[in-house]
């Protein structure tokens, strides 16, 4: 099931934190790039629905709505065990000094100044938000720290940064995962299981794309496999020394299981890998007979 998928990769979102938290004492959650790019919250918002949204194409289904307000959950799921996990492995050493190492005691057998009152998950955080410092450093100059005094409002909006780039992260996975897809146009519900059939060179396409269309406009699927199985032979090796190749596939919806045909166009690039040109790829319905036959 999907939602157990999203549970399992929100639970490791969770581990990297406070694991990071744990062993270096840095709160990777809190990282930023130039002060205004919440690069840990987006990286570990993406671990926490990765998961989830993985599974659902693996299924060959296309994100939907409630899918997305599903993985907020999920997000929510990984903040809450950020946030209570920090504060469950806050100790304070015989120096005085407060870890996440488990040494000395546990800070909720502390209080705050002349209050009475234990140190609850609600008040260490207030107490953060009130103390914490921030220091910016000149590019290449470590030792130029421009120290910025505690300020909860600033702490506050850097907070709230954070908070925005882990959602960013974790809807942002549903758009990764689904890049390069190609979804079904009938029900427009599901992404095609793909079935890789042959390639060819720009020499060969004509006439390939001519005897493909002839089987498929007689709803032959048994002669068309046939045509296929012995043209891989002929056009695999000649394909794949060229700049410009055609690759043909068959697409299945195992949402309404129409069948599909589909042509695209790979192109080498600088690195003599074949690139495919989205804007050149077609899409054409056939009957589900021929895809499974």
């Amino acid at each position: 099931m999907k939602w157990v998928w999203g549970v399992i990769t929100a639970v490791v979102s969770v581990i990297v934190q406070l694991l990071i938290l744990s062993t270096l004492g840095f709160n990777f959650f809190s990282f930023s790039m130039f002060f205004v790019i919440p690069a840990g919250g987006i990286f570990l918002g993406a671990i926490a629905t990765f998961g989830y949204f993985y599974k659902i194409v693996r299924q060959g289904l296309k994100p939907n709505k409630n899918n997305y307000l599903m993985s907020v959950i999920f997000i929510l799921l990984s903040f809450s065990g950020f946030m209570y996990g920090e504060y469950r492995m806050a100790y304070v050493s015989p120096s005085n000094e407060i870890n996440y190492k488990f040494e000395g005691e546990h800070i909720s057998h502390f209080v705050f100044g002349e209050s009475d009152e234990p140190i609850t998950l609600l008040n260490y955080y207030d107490y953060k938000f009130n103390n914490s410092s921030l220091s910016i450093f000149s590019r290449g100059h470590v030792s130029n720290a421009i120290d910025i005094e505690p300020n909860k409002w600033v702490n506050i909006s850097k907070f709230l940064i954070q908070c925005v780039g882990l959602l960013i992260g974790g809807l942002c996975v549903g758009l990764l995962v689904t890049s390069g897809k190609t979804h079904c146009s009938s029900c427009k519900k599901a992404y095609l299981q793909e079935h890789k059939l042959l390639d060819v060179n720009s020499e060969m396409i004509e006439p390939v794309i001519s005897e493909i269309n002839q089987y498929i406009h007689n709803n032959n699927g048994e002669g068309l496999t046939t045509y296929i199985t012995e043209q891989k032979a002929l056009c695999e090796d000649v394909a794949s020394d060229t700049n410009v190749k055609y690759g043909f596939k068959f697409g299945h919806c195992p949402n309404c299981q129409q069948g599909y045909l589909i042509k695209s166009c790979y192109t080498l690039d600088k690195h003599g890998n074949f690139e495919e040109q989205e804007d050149k790829k077609a899409v054409i319905p056939i009957s589900q007979e021929i895809v499974i036959s």
